[in-house]
């Protein structure tokens, strides 16, 4: 998940974390970056195995094994020395409910902010699963709006019936196509996550065999 935060600076800061435990108030495999005051330019990031929200004070974390990371201020794409640490406090002006309502989950983000999380995850070293879950989301971004074409060959034949078959058939293909096309998204998803099926073909298989479906009803109805 990623969240954006901004301090009494008004600087834009995003952490991103390769988990989250409400309760605990804990993040781990955590990447917190803060912007250029133009919001576009990383400033410096830290990367960290965990941070821990500190009760006693609030808006401190305390950061666990990691570094910091500044960036060259000529050029804008190279770091500076890190600065390695076994604990670092920083201040995030978010309570650990705060933060976890504030952070989107990788369906809710873009193609290009899960791009960049999965680069940041795959750069913390998160486990393979994690990884390959991610790669599913990012392939499914692409993948699923097609399911509007999909469907329009599936519901085009459907809706030419002919004389002697009665508008509930129609309804009812239709129906059962929607159930089998779910039944096959959510569990080409699972297997794709669990690396049974490539994340390619976990993504488009759903789709794939909706539009050969569209494409043989298309084929028998103008037959």
């Amino acid at each position: 998940p990623s969240v954006d935060s901004r301090s009494e600076s008004a600087a834009r800061r995003t952490i991103l974390a390769g988990g989250f435990n409400v309760d605990a108030g804990r993040l781990d495999h955590v990447v917190y970056l803060e912007y250029m005051p133009d919001g576009n330019k990383v400033r410096w990031l830290v990367e960290a195995e965990w941070c821990e929200w500190n009760e006693r004070e609030p808006y401190r974390w305390l950061f666990h094994h990691g570094v910091i990371k500044y960036i060259e201020e000529t050029t804008l794409n190279r770091y500076k020395p890190t600065v390695a640490f076994q604990r670092q406090e920083f201040t995030i002006r978010r309570t650990p409910r705060e933060l976890r309502a504030g952070m989107k989950e990788p369906e809710e983000m873009t193609f290009y902010e899960l791009s960049d999380y999965l680069e940041e995850m795959r750069r913390q070293g998160v486990s393979a699963r994690k990884l390959r879950e991610l790669r599913v989301e990012l392939h499914r971004k692409i993948a699923d709006p097609f399911m509007a074409l999909s469907f329009a060959l599936v519901g085009t034949p459907l809706g030419i019936r002919r004389p002697r078959t009665g508008s509930g058939v129609g309804l009812g293909l239709s129906i059962l196509i929607l159930f089998l096309f779910y039944l096959l998204w959510s569990s080409a998803r699972v297997l794709g996550q669990g690396g049974s099926l490539p994340e390619t073909v976990a993504a488009w298989l759903a789709n794939v065999v909706i539009l050969l479906l569209g494409l043989g009803l298309t084929w028998r109805a103008t037959r």
